[in-house]
C-alpha cells in the first residue's frame, strides 16, 4: 500500500481489496484471472499479475488492461517508478513495462521465479527455483546462492540492503558483497518478505 488508510490485496478469480482505514472494500477490477502479486507505486499507481499472463493498472482511479506479452503466469511485480515496472513468473518469465510501449519479455534462466524487487531501475533482483538469483544492473546476471531451496520472496531497501526468503525456512541477505544464510530457527516454508 501506499498508507496506512491505503492497502491493496488480489486474489482468485480476480478479487481486488483496498483497505480505506476503516474496512476492506471490493473494487471490481478488469480481468476474472487470478491475480498473486500486487505493487503500489509512490503516487498510488496500482499493478497486479496472474495467471495467463495477465497484467492490470490502476491510474487515475480507473482499471485498464495491460497488454501482457506472455500467457505464462505471472507471480510478482514491482516497479521503481510509474513507467518502469517489473514482473515475473513460471517458464522464467522477465517483463519490464517501460511507460507507453509494450512490456519486453526477457528469458533464458530455465528457473521459474517467484520474486521481483529492487531500489531503482537499475537496481533490481529477482529470485525464484532452485534458489535462482538474478540481479539487473543495466543488464541481467546470475548471483551466487548459498541454497539450493526456491526462494519465494524477497524484498530490498538499498543496495546493500536485501532479503530472500524461501522453502524449509531459508532467509538469505544481501551485504553488498554476497548473499548470506541467516538463522530462522523453522524448517516451515516462507513465502514473503518485507521491512
Amino acid at each position: 500500500g501506499s498508507s496506512a488508510n491505503d492497502v491493496w490485496a488480489v486474489g482468485g478469480a480476480g478479487a481486488i481489496l483496498r483497505w480505506n482505514g476503516t474496512s476492506w472494500i471490493s473494487v471490481r477490477g478488469p480481468t476474472t484471472s487470478a491475480l498473486s502479486g500486487v505493487w503500489v507505486s509512490p503516487t498510488n499507481e496500482m499493478w497486479a499479475v496472474g495467471t495467463g499472463g495477465t497484467i492490470v493498472r490502476w491510474n487515475a482511479g480507473v482499471w485498464t488492461s495491460v497488454w501482457r506479452g506472455t500467457y505464462d503466469q505471472l507471480l510478482a511485480v514491482w516497479g521503481s517508478s510509474d513507467s518502469d515496472v517489473w514482473a515475473v513468473g513460471l517458464a522464467d518469465s522477465i517483463l519490464r513495462w517501460r511507460g507507453t510501449s509494450p512490456p519486453n519479455v526477457s528469458k533464458g534462466t530455465q528457473a521459474s521465479l517467484l520474486a521481483v524487487s529492487g531500489t531503482s531501475a537499475c537496481d533490481v533482483w529477482v529470485v525464484g527455483g532452485g534458489g535462482t538469483i538474478l540481479r539487473w544492473d543495466g543488464r541481467w546476471g546470475r548471483v551466487s546462492s548459498p541454497t539450493t531451496n526456491s526462494l519465494t520472496g524477497l524484498w530490498s531497501s538499498a543496495p546493500n540492503d536485501a532479503w530472500a526468503v524461501g522453502r524449509a525456512g531459508t532467509i538469505l541477505r544481501w551485504n553488498g558483497t554476497a548473499w548470506v544464510r541467516v538463522p530462522s530457527g523453522t524448517t516451515t516454508d516462507l513465502h514473503a518478505v518485507w521491512g
